[in-house]
This record gives structure tokens, C-alpha cells and sequence, in this order.
């Protein structure tokens, strides 16, 4: 069969003009949106005993074309949900927990609105204060007036609480003081260091046998005691 040349220029032309059309005929499909980040509020979940507060964070999830998080504005989403008071531009918040237990959600829009980062609710779970609960380790431990090495830093848990925070304190009279037992707290991660100064320190103890509370701060119901022995 003969072909002549003008029927493969008329095929030529068909391809050609069949690949741009598939390309979107340079440019004239539609453009691809931008995926806008989220705004979270951090810590999620939380928890909190009623009437207490905390601070939460608004963390923007930047994108390359999401522009940099200045101010952010905070809701609480249900009216019976506590109140929320912003820090400086907003980046942080202040929660005030109501008085009563349930699940509240915390929302923190940017200055964008919602074209750049879509908000993401916190989740607030405010508990019974007889629920929270605090464990130490070790539970106990002997001291001796021959000592050497570290002293001893135990670890207080509290759960389900968000707010670690515990204050330390040496139960029986007498034992606590500059030249006796001494308690220097790291609150950040709820330890404490029990340190004394010497055998002498350990001579002028009044007895054999004390106790060390590890007792929330934002739910004071809350405790556990450290058994602690002497051996002179």
C-alpha cells in the first residue's frame, strides 16, 4: 500500500496536537490548591482537677507556603467549659478548669483564620480530685552514717494529672533541717534529692525511722509516703 507524503503530515499533526491536548494545553487545566497546615493546642489530651489551671500552647504545622504564626486568638468550645485567657500574643494561654468534672475542648484560631491553618481542638479532661493518684520509687530505702556514693533522688508519679508538679516533705518532727535531713525538690521531673551532711547529720536524728510525703500540688489529697530506715 502507498501512503503519500501529505497523509503523514496530517498524521504528524494529529499526534502532536493529541499530546498537547493531554498535557492541559499548556497551563489551561485547573492549578493544584495549597494544602493548608493545622493549628494544635498542645497539651491534648489534658487533665485537670476542677477550678485549676494550665498553660496550653497553639503549635502551627507549617507548611512551605504557610505564613509564620504572630497571634492566635482562644475558645473554650462549650459554654459551660471554663474560661481561657491568652498570654501575650497568643502563642500561649492561660485554661481555668470549671467546677465540675467532664470533657471540654480548647480552640486557638490564627490571625489567618482557617486559610492557612485549620484549628485543631485540645482535649480537656477535668477529674474528680479523689481520682488522682501518686506513686514513688523507690518506696523505701535505708540510710546509713558509714554512707557513700549518691543520695538517693526518688520519683514521685501522679496520674492521670497534667500538672506534675509535688512538694516534698519529711513527715515525723525533727528530722528535716540545714544540719539533718535535707530536701532540695526538682519540681520538672517530680524527683527530689534526700541529701545530709555527714555522720553527723545522722547522729542528731531523734530516731531510727522517718517518712517523706510526695503529695500533688494541684490535688493535696493526693500523697505517698517514703519509708526511709536509719542505721547508725
Amino acid at each position: 500500500m502507498m501512503f503519500s507524503a501529505s497523509y503523514f503530515s496530517r498524521a504528524f499533526l494529529i499526534i502532536v496536537l493529541g499530546s498537547t491536548l493531554a498535557c492541559g494545553g499548556g497551563g489551561g487545566g485547573p492549578k493544584e490548591t495549597a494544602d493548608p497546615g493545622k493549628l494544635w493546642v498542645q497539651p491534648s489530651p489534658a487533665f485537670l482537677t476542677p477550678g485549676a489551671n494550665l498553660v496550653f500552647q497553639a503549635v502551627p504545622e507549617i507548611h512551605s507556603e504557610g505564613p509564620i504564626l504572630r497571634t492566635a486568638a482562644w475558645s473554650v468550645l462549650e459554654s459551660n467549659g471554663g474560661s481561657v485567657l491568652a498570654i501575650g500574643n497568643g502563642q500561649t494561654a492561660t485554661y481555668t478548669a470549671p467546677p465540675m468534672p467532664g470533657t471540654f475542648h480548647l480552640q486557638a484560631v490564627s490571625e489567618y483564620g482557617t486559610s492557612h491553618y485549620v484549628p485543631q481542638p485540645g482535649t480537656v479532661q477535668v477529674v474528680d480530685p479523689k481520682g488522682v493518684t501518686v506513686s514513688v520509687s523507690p518506696a523505701a530505702f535505708v540510710i546509713k552514717r558509714d554512707f557513700s556514693g549518691s543520695f538517693p533522688e526518688p520519683l514521685a508519679t501522679l496520674s492521670p494529672l497534667t500538672n506534675r508538679r509535688v512538694q516534698w516533705s519529711v513527715v515525723e518532727p525533727g528530722f528535716e533541717g540545714p544540719d539533718l535531713i535535707r530536701l532540695t525538690p526538682y519540681d520538672t521531673v517530680s524527683t527530689c534529692l534526700i541529701s545530709w551532711n555527714g555522720a553527723a547529720a545522722i547522729d542528731r536524728l531523734p530516731g531510727n525511722l522517718f517518712h517523706v510525703r510526695a503529695q500533688s500540688v494541684e490535688a493535696p489529697s493526693a500523697f505517698a509516703l517514703i519509708e526511709v530506715q536509719v542505721q547508725r
